[in-house]
């Protein structure tokens, strides 16, 4: 299991770039989530079309047909050479408001749900009397599949941090009516 984690050192750069063009995308829209959908419509060429789909694509097959060794070492060059290109390629700068604080969190959080979740089930098949049996190849596909949906995961993200904020403000205009009074 840690040379799992090793191998995510370069999905974790690479999506930290995503996510950080996703948000100035996002902060273009207003953090509006109907107009950031509109957005990744009109621009699903190059969300979805480019290098990232042919190498997550690679990188399924990979885990479906090679053993634990080869999956770790193609996911770590593969999302080096994509870390490379987003690096290469980053245009705008991100200045980190409370709202992106608040994503960040939520984006952090849902992949550290995911993690403890991957724990538990390496945990559960690799106790002394149980079966040995290895889920890894599962948990790149999983991985890869978030990294190539992540624009559609920060639109979730972004909608719950919205549904979120208006009901604590509207319990903020109650609380403040009442001391008022």
């Amino acid at each position: 299991m840690i040379f799992f984690y090793i191998s995510l050192i370069t999905y974790l750069s690479y999506n930290i770039l995503k996510y950080r063009s996703l948000l100035i995308s996002l902060e273009a829209e207003n953090f509006n989530a109907l107009k950031y959908n509109k957005r990744i419509l009109n621009d699903k060429k190059r969300l979805f079309l480019g290098p990232e789909l042919f190498i997550a694509l690679i990188l399924i097959v990979i885990s479906l047909t090679f053993n634990i060794k080869v999956i770790e070492i193609c996911v770590i060059l593969s999302y080096m050479i994509l870390f490379l290109y987003a690096l290469k390629t980053k245009k705008d700068k991100l200045k980190i408001t409370k709202k992106h604080i608040i994503r960040i969190i939520l984006l952090v959080f849902i992949y550290l749900l995911l993690n403890v979740w991957f724990c538990l089930d390496y945990a559960s098949y690799h106790n002394p009397n149980g079966l040995i049996f290895e889920n890894s190849p599962l948990y790149y596909i999983i991985l890869i599949a978030m990294s190539y949906l992540s624009p559609y995961i920060l639109f979730v993200v972004n909608f719950i941090t919205k549904a979120f904020g208006r009901i604590f403000k509207k319990k903020d205009k109650k609380n403040t009516k009442k001391t008022k009074k």
